[in-house]
């Protein structure tokens, strides 16, 4: 049992003081399917082999990794980026600005509201101080189906937020809050409520 307490102390001790040594900079990903990710995929055949960017390398990427590789591609000599590809690199960018190095004044809304919402182009709410970046979004998604065989016609109605930070550049965060509406839950529970009250007028 002494032997127990012994281990369990000293590994405490030691975790206290190897962790501030060996933190690194956390960086958040690039949505699964985005654009911004095929760009990527683009990119590297364009570069020839990126091992940040290697097919056989997990996704999805970094967005430290991703805004690297897109400055790198840019600074590079001899490699020529058509228009589509010269405006999917601003827009990746300007999506990923927490690590974005030099100007970024081109990511400035033209038309904010109130100065505050919609400052960048790219995110509805942003922060980028010294040693703080915040991004909030909204999130909405409506979706509805059709079925020739069905009088019914079921919907999807999806809303929320994403919010994402960096701090200090070393702690990325992200969150997403969502409520999905499904017509065909809401009918089914307007369906459960008349059969009970039909059962207890009949009682």
């Amino acid at each position: 049992m002494a032997g127990l307490q012994f281990i369990i102390k000293n590994t405490r001790i030691l975790f206290i003081f190897l962790v501030p040594f060996s933190a690194l900079s956390q960086s958040t990903y690039l949505p699964q399917g985005s654009k911004h990710s095929q760009f990527l995929e683009r990119l590297e055949i364009k570069l020839g082999t990126n091992p940040d960017l290697n097919i056989n390398v997990a996704k999805p990427f970094s967005r430290k990794i991703a805004v690297q590789s897109a400055e790198m591609a840019d600074s590079a000599a001899g490699i020529s980026f058509s228009a589509a590809d010269r405006y999917d690199m601003q827009s990746l960018l300007m999506n990923n600005s927490e690590w974005v190095h030099g100007d970024k004044s081109s990511f400035a809304s033209k038309r904010s509201l109130w100065n505050t919402i919609y400052k960048t182009k790219a995110n509805f709410f942003q922060v980028d101080q010294k040693d703080f970046f915040l991004a909030v979004n909204p999130v909405l998604q409506l979706q509805q189906s059709y079925d020739k065989d069905q009088d019914d016609r079921p919907f999807l109605n999806s809303r929320g937020v994403t919010i994402r930070g960096l701090i200090a550049n070393r702690v990325g965060f992200y969150t997403s809050v969502v409520e999905n509406l499904e017509r065909e839950e809401q009918l089914q529970l307007q369906k459960d409520t008349e059969r009970k009250i039909d059962q207890q007028k009949k009682q």
